[in-house]
């Protein structure tokens, strides 16, 4: 049961600032193509660009400014369930190792790629749940 929990410390390490930027990102661009002052009058199509726009900063701002703390929290994780198998022993040892392991570059090992794929799905994302909000309001 332990091993479910295995990298608890590390993933809220990441997610805590990570959801944070998140959100006040993909706020930030929506806010950018629909100003406060036209939140009454805001359109499908310009909800629906808040939301691409949103989306794109939003997915930018998890995934590219935090992705090193994404690699300590997934290195964690698939670390061994054994305690004496474990290769790391806290989340500040997977930091020196993977730092003595590659220096700065192997905290970016899959960056372009996880870019890649972030972008684009939480422009969808943040689409439909502008749209959808505006639609509902």
């Amino acid at each position: 049961m332990r091993g479910v929990y295995q990298g608890l410390g590390a993933t809220m390490v990441r997610n805590v600032p990570c959801f944070a930027t998140y959100f006040c990102f993909s706020e930030a661009g929506y806010r950018w193509v629909n100003p406060p002052e036209t939140a009454g009058d805001v359109t499908y199509w310009q909800a629906f660009k808040g939301g691409l726009v949103g989306g794109a900063i939003a997915g930018f701002g998890f995934w590219g400014i935090f992705y090193p703390a994404e690699c300590i929290k997934t290195r964690m994780q698939s670390d061994a369930t054994d305690p004496a198998l474990r290769k790391y022993k806290s989340s500040l040892d997977c930091w020196q190792k993977t730092y003595a392991e590659g220096g700065v570059r192997a905290f970016f090992k899959g960056y372009t790629p996880a870019l890649v794929r972030a972008i684009p799905v939480n422009a969808a994302i943040f689409c439909v749940v502008f749209s959808v909000k505006n639609a509902l309001s």
